[in-house]
């Protein structure tokens, strides 16, 4: 890899991609004309911010990977802009309901979404309620932090609101529970 690109883009003491999350948000923001017009509704209704659940990014090749799974969420979740962004939080958190019914989300298909949607600031909190939840059964533990929930969870609860912080410290004790994997997940 050329020494320039590397320095720019590699983080040598962690080993990761600098600045993952917002690299992958950027170049999805770019990418053509769809994706810029579902990002821009979903920042007018939902304020979105770059994917938490994809901060952690080892090489150029995972980033690539990451970069075209965060635009097949976008393209995928895209159904969330239908739904009037004047609706209170409890009319919100029917319809999806509602609309994941529907598609008869299974439960690691509703783990894909929430963490998703940890990243839109207006639901963050609905979704860690709901993956509080999830996360009372052992095997939806494993789920969520094979699909990278916990650091989103651990970012929500440092920089949410009152009530976001007190759903992920939910989400994140509930995953905690008989699983020493997802307690030191929280501290690294």
């Amino acid at each position: 890899m050329h020494s320039t690109f590397q320095k720019a883009w590699m983080d040598k003491d962690q080993n990761m991609v600098k600045d993952a999350a917002q690299k992958i948000f950027q170049l999805a923001e770019n990418k053509n004309s769809t994706l810029q017009s579902i990002i821009r509704d979903f920042r007018k209704n939902y304020s979105i911010s770059s994917p938490l659940h994809l901060s952690e990014v080892s090489d150029i090749q995972s980033l690539t990977i990451a970069i075209q799974y965060y635009n097949k969420q976008i393209l995928k979740y895209n159904f969330l802009n239908q739904f009037p962004y004047t609706l209170s939080s409890k009319e919100l958190q029917h319809l999806i309901s509602i609309q994941l019914s529907l598609f008869l989300y299974n439960n690691e298909q509703k783990i894909d979404f929430y963490i998703f949607c940890l990243s839109l600031a207006k639901i963050a909190e609905l979704a860690a309620e709901a993956l509080r939840h999830l996360a009372v059964h052992q095997v939806n533990r494993k789920l969520i932090a094979d699909a990278r929930g916990i650091a989103p969870l651990v970012a929500l609860l440092n920089s949410g609101t009152d009530v976001q912080k007190e759903q992920a410290a939910g989400a994140l004790r509930n995953l905690s529970c008989d699983n020493s994997d997802n307690q030191k997940a929280f501290f690294l």
